[in-house]
């Protein structure tokens, strides 16, 4: 079992950084980066790794869980890292108000 999420990166990454964020995470590149479904547990521990080593570089991921709802972003530069939840809200009618 296990909770399964959808991970696309925002931000432009290099070829180098794909590299190393497969080596950290142990996941190929698609499970990382581009959508694909994957249980990345790991992701704080690994993204937050990950600009630590390239510290000048903001990365970005999208994340999208499999409840509805579970929607945030992760934010990462110089080693520090933060999940941010996305705030879903629905506008009235002109009409209502």
């Amino acid at each position: 079992m296990g909770y399964y999420t959808e991970h696309s990166i925002e931000t432009s990454i290099t070829e180098e950084q794909i590299v190393e964020l497969e080596k950290i995470s142990g996941y190929h590149r698609d499970n990382l980066l581009f959508g694909v479904e994957c249980k990345w547990y790991d992701m704080m521990d690994n993204v937050q790794l990950l600009s630590s080593r390239f510290k000048d570089q903001l990365f970005i991921w999208e994340c999208n869980g499999e409840e509805s709802g579970d929607i945030y972003k992760v934010f990462a530069k110089g080693g520090k890292v933060e999940k941010v939840e996305a705030k879903i809200t629905c506008d009235e009618p002109e009409w209502v108000k």
